[in-house]
Formats: C-alpha cells, structure tokens, sequence
C-alpha cells in the first residue's frame, strides 16, 4: 500500500519526539527545582503533544485505509479482517490495540476505554477514572485516561508503518 503522506507522518516524529523528551527532561528539572507551576504545565503540554500525535497518526492511518481501498464503511474493521484472514495476528491485535488508545483519547469513557483496561497484555498505564490516585497508574497531571509516553508513540508509529508496506489490494470489500 503506497501512503506516502502517511510515511511523511510517522517519519516526522523522529523530529517531534526527541524535541519533545528535552521538553520533558526540562519539566522534571523546573519540578526539581521547585518550580512546580512551570514544570506541571510543561508536562501536561508535552503528554497532549504526544497525545494529539498518536490520534492524529491514527486518524490519518484511517482515512487513508479508506481512500487507498475503496473502503467506504468501517475501513478499520476491514483493515483488522484483512489482516487476520491474511495471517497477520500481531498486527492485527497492534491495530486494535491503537484504534482504542486513539479512540480514548478521542472520546473518553468508552467501550475503548473499557477494553484498554481489560488488556492484560498492554504495556502502558490506562486510568480508571479522572482524578484516581492509583499509585499502580500514572501521575495525575491531566485529564487523559491514557499515559502517553514516548514509547506508545513510537509503538504507534511503528505499527501504521508495517500497515503501510502491505499490498491490500483495492476493492476486496464484498469479500469482507
């Protein structure tokens, strides 16, 4: 599948993630400080950058499934049967594993949501609720249900890439 504009944005962050874990090591160093106004708000802007990057990759991933296949209707669950029905399990999990960090991100509360906290096999904290002090989840610094973090990034990243370089042929749809 040729989405060049899709690989545009996932390269790009290769430039936005670096600048943002300076940004980050900077705001850890403001809270060490004491300074913990500036160091909180530093934070809380680098996790929605990251945030807004991982829902954005995504989106486009979507939109772009949809214009390369002819897919008009729900291309992402097409996507995830092609990719099951053509061997590609662990991608296909990795799929939905981002559709649903995406869609939490999106949405909030949710039947994502909720699938993301019954994920035994995720690798990254998801919030019960706003405002929980769960010292088993992560610092509470914003209002997003999903830690963010630079790996979950790069996760993300990498898994519309391997997307990318599949040859999903057009027009499959009534076969789906």
């Amino acid at each position: 599948m040729f989405l060049s504009d899709l690989q545009q944005l996932t390269d790009c962050r290769r430039t936005l993630l670096p600048v943002l874990q300076d940004a980050e090591r900077a705001s850890e160093q403001f809270l060490d400080k004491g300074f913990s106004t500036v160091g909180l708000r530093a934070l809380k802007s680098v996790k929605l950058q990251r945030a807004i990057l991982l829902v954005g990759m995504f989106s486009i991933l979507e939109s772009a499934i949809q214009a390369e296949t002819g897919w008009a209707k729900e291309p992402m669950k097409k996507l995830k049967n092609w990719l099951r029905e053509n061997g590609f399990d662990e991608l296909e999990l990795a799929v939905t594993r981002f559709e649903r960090v995406a869609n939490t991100l999106k949405h909030g509360f949710g039947r994502s949501h909720a699938d993301l906290k019954n994920d035994t096999a995720r690798n990254f904290a998801v919030r019960s609720g706003l405002g929980d002090a769960d010292p088993d989840e992560y610092v509470d610094i914003d209002n997003l249900l999903v830690d963010v973090t630079h790996e979950l990034v790069e996760e993300c990243a990498d898994t519309i890439e391997q997307v990318v370089d599949l040859e999903i042929p057009k027009s499959i749809d009534k076969q789906l």
